[in-house]
């Protein structure tokens, strides 16, 4: 980027370059509608409860006057002993080849510097982090692990076959033999393939009710703090992800107390991801449980979401796998919020992140 190149918030007129920026960098070769792209942006980036003024998503303009580089901004709200902190989710950042070797480190330096008390991403790929920690920001290992649990092991085998293999007819056979397969696998003695049977209750879950919750149930001393206008435009959004059927339920616990609860998209067939999980410390084992057999009898072939530091040993005992596909990564001024995060006293969900996004998983081909 030359010495004319500037740096400014993301203006309506800007939408439709950066759809069709988004739409080349991240549906290529789909069949995603760069209109459908640009009504989403301008409703989180421009004109929801999710933008904030004073912290905008960025664009990068070359000599030219040319949009080459995009970071996209969401805001949210954490609360650390009863101060509430500003927070800036990063996402879509997107740099065109050739725009030049700062292009990059300036866009992400600018957005850094903004009014924010953190900055946050969670979908960084290993290009983005390195960037991000030039830039001053660290990674959290401990926060960037994807748990996967397998519900159904032949339909799950049969569903990663059929992510290679696109031949409709050897796809069929495949899932249709995985089906009698799993029935017997069930039924084996054999603890790799059992389930845990959940005994607490669940009721439908009415997150705006409990939000306040959060940190209370969770006992981590930096959690969400959810404004009723942002969840309900959150939760609203996140419904809209294509095939996304969003169901909650709260778990109770001895004496009907609140165990916690769970947000999920079961996703028949297919992979069910986790939007929020959220249990006291010592009923972490009942909140997920539940959330297994929910997931199973909806008819899931697998569980993923993210981990938290918390809930490693848990989980390892549940059988599931833990992997780092993508980077959490976190800047403040402050030292004690990125402590907090390099301690495991943070929560963060994909709902307070990138996860409720129609940008991740959804083929935008409205």
């Amino acid at each position: 980027m030359s010495a004319e190149a500037g740096i400014r918030p993301l203006r309506a007129d800007d939408l439709e370059r950066v759809a069709e920026f988004f739409v080349a960098t991240f549906r290529a070769g789909g069949r995603a509608s760069c209109s459908a792209v640009v009504d989403y942006m301008r409703a989180v980036y421009l004109d929801g409860p999710t933008f904030d003024p004073e912290v905008p998503s960025l664009v990068a303009e070359n000599a030219e006057g040319s949009v080459d580089a995009f970071i996209g901004v969401t805001r949210a709200s954490l609360a650390s002993d009863d101060q509430r902190l500003r927070a800036a989710i990063s996402t879509n950042f997107m740099v065109e080849p050739g725009s030049g070797p700062l292009t990059a480190t300036r866009l992400l330096s600018a957005f850094l510097a903004g009014k924010q008390d953190l900055s946050l991403t969670d979908t960084a790929t290993d290009t983005s982090a390195r960037i991000w920690e030039v830039s001053g920001g660290i990674r959290c290992p401990a926060y960037s692990l994807t748990f996967t649990r397998a519900l159904r092991p032949a339909a799950f085998a049969a569903h990663r076959f059929a992510q290679r293999d696109r031949v409709a007819g050897t796809v069929a056979a495949t899932r249709l033999a995985a089906r009698p397969l799993d029935f017997v696998l069930r039924r084996l003695p054999l603890e790799p393939f059992r389930l845990p049977q959940a005994g607490a209750r669940t009721v439908d879950l009415d997150l705006p009710s409990v939000a306040s919750s959060v940190g209370r149930v969770s006992r981590l001393s930096l959690c969400p703090s959810y404004e009723p206008a942002w969840l309900g435009f959150v939760l609203e959004q996140a419904a809209r992800k294509q095939g996304g059927r969003l169901v909650g339920r709260t778990v109770e616990g001895a004496g009907s107390s609140l165990a916690g609860w769970y947000l999920y998209y079961p996703n028949p067939g297919s992979v069910a991801e986790v939007l929020q999980l959220i249990a006291r410390p010592q009923s972490f084992g009942t909140v997920f449980d539940a959330l297994l057999t929910d997931a199973v009898d909806a008819g899931a072939v697998v569980l993923r979401g993210r981990a938290h530091p918390s809930q490693l040993n848990a989980l390892t005992e549940r059988r599931c796998s833990l992997a780092c596909d993508n980077w959490l990564l976190v800047h403040s001024r402050h030292a004690e919020v990125e402590q907090a995060f390099l301690q495991g006293r943070a929560l963060l969900t994909g709902l307070d992140t990138e996860h409720w996004m129609r940008f991740i998983g959804d083929p935008f081909e409205d």
